[in-house]
């Protein structure tokens, strides 16, 4: 029988923070597997990370929603028409307690289903800025979790932060160092990450500035699936120099496709990142005591989370913030003066660290078991 349903899908920040829930429900033998369904598409990446957790997956109908003209609009009508349709049937099959949303176009259908059953809706909201589902979403929502603390919260809004798998805060500096194998070690280790699909912006720069920043930082690329770069091939548009003095400045740069089980421990050995603006790795950074350089999608790229998640931060002074249009121009001093004026890094960590939330798993994991138990 089904206890809790779990929805969201299409991209990493909302999948993570369900599989944390669901760790600490299995771990706290609150429920078991077979008490809990999570529901995403057949194309997005949730359905192969649920695959190899083993934990119960239903697949339906979603269309993306968009606050813009696309003829695709139309035929998302249709394909959200159907997954509320099928989310109806499916939550009336199966009667679980409460569903758990965390976003993206997936959770809309799933949420009008749980409503027209009279299942209660919890909502999570990662950034600053709802997003269109999310908004729709809250309201029919019995509560809405925040990740971000603000002034006033409406009578359906929680504090809860946003939940992070135990494993990411359980990695070790010297298996992350040892794994790089930098031969420098007096250096600070820089991370560099654009998501899992990588980011074009965040790679150009690091390739065109490469020799400038090996000369003061160990660098640890993570540059998303097929973007490898073959620097020997185009050895001159990085340098004038032999390919025997571009292998010796290479040595202080590791990059990776992606990393999955050893990410806890490349996170420890980091000493400072330059990242984009999402919620989730915003927070993961934030609770490790990590220094951030935000570089967050234009607005062309996005409907402006990031840049919120990112201005919020750069008023706290709890991270520094370059706009993409600057990085190439700024983005080396920028970072050698984050690394280089020690004070102002250190109040900065501090800040971040205690803007967030640090038990928000046990908090939503609480919330729902309410549900759960009634």
């Amino acid at each position: 029988m089904v206890k809790i349903l779990f929805v969201g899908g299409g991209s990493g920040g909302h999948i993570t923070p369900n599989l944390a829930v669901i760790d600490e429900l299995i771990n706290q033998r609150i429920l078991t597997l077979e008490e809990i369904l999570y529901v995403g598409t057949d194309k997005g990446m949730e359905r192969d990370i649920l695959f190899q957790a083993r934990i119960p997956f239903h697949a339906i109908s979603a269309g993306k929603l968009r606050r813009y003209f696309d003829w695709e609009n139309f035929l998302d009508f249709f394909r959200v028409f159907i997954g509320i349709f099928q989310s109806f049937w499916l939550i009336r099959r199966t009667k679980p307690r409460v569903v758990f949303s965390k976003g993206g176009f997936i959770a809309l259908p799933i949420a009008v289903g749980a409503w027209l059953n009279r299942v209660p809706v919890i909502t999570h909201e990662s950034d600053i800025v709802s997003g269109l589902a999310n908004s729709m979403i809250k309201k029919i929502a019995q509560k809405v979790c925040l990740t971000f603390p603000k002034d006033r919260y409406d009578e359906k809004e929680i504090l809860t932060g946003l939940p992070i798998r135990k494993s990411m805060c359980n990695g070790n500096r010297e298996k992350g160092l040892a794994l790089l194998n930098f031969p420098e070690k007096e250096k600070p280790v820089l991370l560099v990450m654009g998501g899992g699909q990588g980011s074009r912006a965040l790679n150009e720069f690091v390739w065109k500035h490469l020799f400038t920043l090996t000369k003061r930082f160990n660098i640890v690329h993570l540059v998303g699936k097929g973007n490898t770069k073959d620097f020997q091939k185009e050895q001159s548009r990085y340098s004038p120099c032999s390919w025997d003095e571009v292998q010796k400045n290479l040595k202080n740069y590791r990059s990776f496709e992606y990393i999955s089980e050893e990410l806890p421990d490349i996170y420890a050995a980091a000493d400072l990142a330059m990242v984009r603006a999402g919620a989730t790795t915003i927070i993961e950074l934030a609770v490790l005591s990590k220094l951030m350089l935000l570089v967050p999608l234009p607005v062309t790229s996005s409907r402006g989370e990031q840049g919120a998640n990112a201005d919020f931060m750069r008023q706290h002074e709890a991270a520094l913030v370059l706009p993409q249009e600057r990085l190439d121009s700024e983005g080396v001093t920028v970072l050698s003066d984050a690394w280089t004026k020690e004070s102002r890094r250190v109040r900065m960590v501090q800040t971040a660290v205690r803007l967030f939330q640090r038990d928000a798993t046990v908090k939503i994991t609480h919330l729902l078991t309410s549900y759960v138990l009634i």
